[in-house]
């Protein structure tokens, strides 16, 4: 089943991301997710031979698909795939044990989508097209009585396929902040009170930006 939830993106200078945080404290004070703090994140990214998704996305399609394999710092890997429209986001995802054998794996799955793009991939329809790696920095906080995730990224490098060699596609002093809600209303407030730190909404993409980098 597909889990929606509202999402928003920022770009941040390094030295507004620690004034964000300390501004957050005079609504709710933040606390870290997870007990490691900052942690590294690796996605292999999937898209045609042809790049629909990757050109879907850039020439601003309403409706664009990602398909990635995720994997965190203690070796826990997902096959996700995120869906996103003009004002939400829709995403499933599948433990892996192996993601060299996606398709063995995901076999069974009731949902049809998610179960066609596997068989894809065994057949050579969806390749590997881009790896980005970065570190995520996670915490929730209350805000109109809901809860509001917010994850701080930097130090974001992609590679092609088969490159060990890996390009830095965002500047060491930016950070991509991003809020996400299951709800729209206390995210648009809160948006709304963003303003002070004279930033705009960002249609930042990891995969899109990694694979312009590559490219």
């Amino acid at each position: 089943m597909f889990k929606s939830r509202y999402e928003r993106k920022f770009i941040f200078q390094f030295e507004q991301v620690e004034l964000l945080l300390s501004w957050l404290n005079s609504y709710s004070t933040p606390h870290r997710l997870e007990h490691s703090g900052i942690y590294p994140c690796k996605s292999i990214y999937f898209d045609t031979p042809q790049l629909d998704f990757f050109n879907d996305h850039i020439n601003g399609e309403r409706s664009h698909t990602k398909l990635r394999v995720r994997s965190y710092e203690d070796c826990t890997t997902f096959l996700e795939v995120k869906i996103k429209t003009l004002d939400k986001s829709f995403k499933r995802r599948n433990f892996l044990k192996n993601y060299k054998n996606i398709p063995t794996e995901i076999k069974g799955t009731d949902d049809s989508l998610f179960g066609e793009m596997c068989r894809e991939i065994s057949v050579g329809k969806l390749i590997q097209t881009c790896l980005v790696v970065f570190d995520r920095d996670p915490y929730e906080f209350n805000f109109q009585g809901e809860k509001i995730r917010l994850t701080l990224d930097r130090n974001i490098f992609a590679s092609a396929p088969g490159q060990k060699r890996m390009k830095r596609f965002l500047p060491t002093a930016l950070s991509v902040v991003e809020l996400k809600c299951d709800e729209i209303e206390p995210l648009s407030a809160f948006q709304k009170l963003l303003n002070i730190f004279k930033v705009q909404e960002a249609t930042y993409s990891k995969y899109c930006e990694g694979m312009k980098a590559i490219l």
